[in-house]
C-alpha cells in the first residue's frame, strides 16, 4: 500500500535531491508518481531558466536518478537521454568511480547507446580514475560495455585489466563471470596476469558460481580461444555436473559450445548428464541454442546419443519457420561435421532442405553460411543426396566465386614447393589448388597421383602440437572424396637435412591413381552435367542408380530414416546473459 498521492508530494516543485531520494524510496512508488518524477526530472534536465539553478542534477544526481530508473526498468526517452548524457558530459570529471560505474551499468541494463561524445567522456575520466574503482565497480563497468557492444580505447582496457588484476580477489564469482562474459562479448583478449589470474580465482571459487556464471565463463574463453589449465576445467565440469538440473536451454547450449570451440573434451559424466538433461528441457531451446548445440557436438566430435538427435531433430522441424539463415547453416553444418568426423548415421532433415531452397537468397551475403551449405551439399549428394536443388546451387557457387579473396602463400609453402616440383618434375604439381567440394585451395596438388599436400604452420595445430579440429576435418574430407593426403608439419621440415629424401620418400610411393584422378574431375562437372529434373521427382535408390562418383542435386533422392543414411563455421554466437541473473545488484549512491 502506498503512503501517499503525487499531489500529497508537490513532486512538481522538487529538486534533484529529492527526486533521488523519492525514487528510491520503494514504498511510496507508484506508476503515476514515476512518472511525475521522470517528468519532473526531464524539465530539469531541459530547462535553461537560472531560476532552477540551485534544483539541478550534480555528477552524483545524475548517476544516481538514472540508476534509480534503471532498477526499476523503467522506460525512458530519447529527450531524457540526450538531455542526461549532455550534462554528464559538462560534469564528467566530477564522477565518482561508482558514479561512473552506476550510470554506465544503468545505461547497460536499459539498453541505450550512448553518443560516442559521452562514451568518449566516460572512458577518459575512467581510465584516469581507474585506481579508485572496486571489484564490483570493475565489473559493473565491463559488463555493461559488453552488453551494449560498445569497444573502448586501448588505454581504458590496458587500466583496466590491471587494476582488476591487483583486486582479482576481492571479486565475487558474479563479477567473475559477467567480467569475462564482456571480453568475450567484445572480442578482446586481455593481458596474460589478468587470465592467469582470473582462472587461479575463479578455480578457488568455482563451488559459488551459479549457471549462468559458469555458462558465461566457458563460452568467453571459447570466444576468445583462452585454454584453461586442466584444474579449472576439472573444477569447472566437477561443479557444473553436479548442478546440471539447474541449467536453463542457453546454458546447456552456450557451455557444449564453448567446450566445442576450445576444443576441450568434457567427462563422459558431464557429457551424459548433459545430454540427460537437454532432452527433458529440449522444448525449451530456441533456434540458436538448437544450432550452437549440434555445432558444439561437432566440434568436439562427440557423437549423441540417438534419442537426443531424435528429440533434437523432432523440436528442430518443428521449429523450422523460425530459424534464420545462421541458425540454419550451423546446424545443416553440425549434422555434416558429425558425419565427416564420427561416422555418424545422421541426415538433414527433410524441413532444413526446404528451408535452404525457399530462402537461398537469404544465404548470398555471408561467405561462411555459403561455405557451409556448399561442403555440406557436395558430399551428402556424393552419396545420394544433395540438399540444394540445380539451380539453388549454382547459384551459391556463383555467389561464392565472386567472394573468394587471393590465398597468401606462405615462405614455407614456396620453399616445400619447390622441393616437390624438383623432385616430381615429370608431373603436373600445382600449388594453392581450389577444390570444389571443400570449398577452400590445397597448398600443393599432384594430378597424376591425386595427391594433396597440406603443409601446416603452428596454427594448424593445438597446444600439444596435434592437429586441431580444422587440420583434422580438412584431411578427413580430402580423404573421403579419394584424394591420398599428406600433411608436413613445420617443425619436422625446419630439422629436415635432406628434403629432397623426404619428399620422395612420402610421395614417390604413392601409386599412379587414374581411377580417382577421373573422379576428381567427375567432381568438378557432374554436377553441371546431371540432366534438370522435377524438384518433387524422387528416385528409388539402389546401388547402380547412386554410384560414389556422381553428384545429385535436393529432391533428386531423397532418403526416409532420419538415423540411417550412411555417411563417412560463425554466426556471432552470443551468449546473451538474462539480467535477472547476470546484471549485478549495485549500491546506491
Amino acid at each position: 500500500m502506498h503512503r501517499g498521492s503525487s499531489t500529497q508530494f508537490n513532486i512538481q516543485a522538487m529538486g534533484s535531491i529529492q527526486l533521488c531520494k523519492m525514487l528510491k524510496d520503494r514504498d511510496v512508488l507508484s506508476k503515476p508518481i514515476i512518472t511525475e518524477i521522470y517528468n519532473r526530472a526531464l524539465f530539469l534536465l531541459q530547462t535553461e531558466d537560472a531560476r532552477y539553478n540551485r534544483l539541478q542534477f550534480d555528477a552524483r544526481g545524475l548517476a544516481t536518478i538514472l540508476y534509480q530508473f534503471a532498477k526499476l526498468n523503467y522506460v525512458i526517452g530519447w529527450e531524457f537521454i540526450e538531455a542526461w548524457t549532455n550534462q554528464a558530459i559538462n560534469l564528467m570529471d566530477e564522477f565518482s568511480s561508482q558514479g561512473l560505474a552506476n550510470s554506465l551499468w544503468a545505461l547497460g541494463r536499459l539498453k541505450i547507446q550512448p553518443q560516442a561524445s559521452f562514451i568518449d567522456a566516460w572512458t577518459n575520466q575512467a581510465t584516469k580514475t581507474i585506481g579508485k574503482f572496486n571489484p564490483q565497480e570493475l565489473a559493473n563497468s565491463i559488463w555493461a560495455l559488453g552488453r551494449l557492444e560498445i569497444k573502448p580505447q586501448a588505454p581504458f582496457i590496458d587500466a583496466w585489466t590491471n587494476q582488476a588484476t591487483k583486486t582479482i580477489d576481492h571479486f565475487t564469482s558474479q563479477g567473475l563471470g559477467n567480467s569475462i562474459w564482456a571480453l568475450g562479448r567484445l572480442e578482446i583478449k586481455p593481458q596474460a596476469p589478468f587470465i592467469e589470474a582470473w582462472i587461479h580465482h575463479a578455480t578457488k571459487t568455482i563451488d559459488k558460481f551459479n549457471p549462468q556464471e559458469l555458462t558465461n565463463s566457458i563460452w568467453a574463453l571459447g570466444r576468445l580461444e583462452i585454454k584453461p589449465q586442466a584444474p579449472f576445467i576439472e573444477a569447472w565440469i566437477h561443479h557444473a555436473t553436479k548442478t546440471i538440473d539447474k541449467f536453463n536451454s542457453q546454458n546447456l547450449a552456450n557451455s557444449i559450445w564453448g567446450f566445442g570451440l576450445l576444443e576441450i573434451h568434457p567427462s563422459d559424466q558431464f557429457i551424459e548428464a548433459w545430454i540427460h538433461h537437454s532432452i527433458k528441457t529440449i522444448d525449451k531451446f530456441n533456434t540458436q541454442e538448437l544450432a550452437n548445440s549440434i555445432w558444439g557436438f561437432g566440434l568436439l566430435e562427440i557423437h549423441p546419443s540417438d534419442q537426443f538427435i531424435e528429440a533434437w531433430i523432432h523440436h528442430a522441424t518443428k521449429s523450422i519457420e523460425d530459424f534464420n539463415p545462421q541458425d540454419l547453416s550451423n546446424s545443416i553444418y553440425g549434422i555434416f561435421i558429425l558425419n565427416v568426423l564420427c561416422n555418424s548415421k545422421i541426415k538433414v532433415p527433410q524441413q532444413f532442405i526446404s528451408a535452404v531452397n525457399k530462402n537461398i537468397e537469404l544465404f548470398d551475403e555471408n561467405i561462411e553460411g555459403i561455405s557451409q551449405i556448399l561442403k555440406t551439399h557436395y558430399y551428402f549428394g556424393k552419396q545420394g543426396v544433395g540438399i540444394l536443388t540445380s539451380q539453388n546451387r549454382q547459384l551459391l557457387e556463383k555467389k561464392f566465386k565472386t567472394k573468394l579473396t587471393p590465398c597468401h602463400t606462405s615462405n614455407f609453402q614456396l620453399n616445400v614447393l619447390k622441393v616437390v616440383k624438383k623432385v616430381l618434375a615429370q608431373h603436373t604439381v600445382k600449388s594453392e589448388y581450389y577444390i570444389k567440394q571443400i570449398t577452400s585451395s590445397v597448398d600443393i596438388f599432384i594430378k597424376e597421383k591425386n595427391t594433396v599436400i597440406q603443409v601446416d604452420g603452428p596454427s594448424h595445430f593445438d597446444d600439444n602440437n596435434a592437429p586441431n579440429f580444422s587440420t583434422r576435418l580438412n584431411t578427413e574430407l580430402l580423404k573421403s572424396y579419394g584424394y591420398i593426403v599428406h600433411r608436413i608439419p613445420y617443425w619436422v621440415w625446419d630439422k629436415l637435412t635432406d628434403k629432397e629424401e623426404y619428399i620422395c620418400k612420402l610421395i614417390c610411393t604413392d601409386e599412379f591413381v587414374s581411377k580417382s584422378e577421373m573422379l576428381e574431375e567427375m567432381f568438378y562437372d557432374a554436377q553441371e552435367n546431371i540432366p534438370e529434373q522435377s524438384t518433387s521427382e524422387i528416385l528409388p535408390h539402389s546401388e547402380s542408380q547412386v554410384s560414389d562418383d556422381v553428384f545429385y542435386d535436393a529432391y533428386e533422392y531423397i532418403p526416409q530414416d532420419l538415423l540411417t543414411h550412411d555417411s563417412s563455421f560463425h554466426y556471432d554466437m552470443q551468449a546473451l546473459g538474462s539480467i535477472g541473473s547476470s546484471d549485478f545488484e549495485t549500491r546506491s549512491l
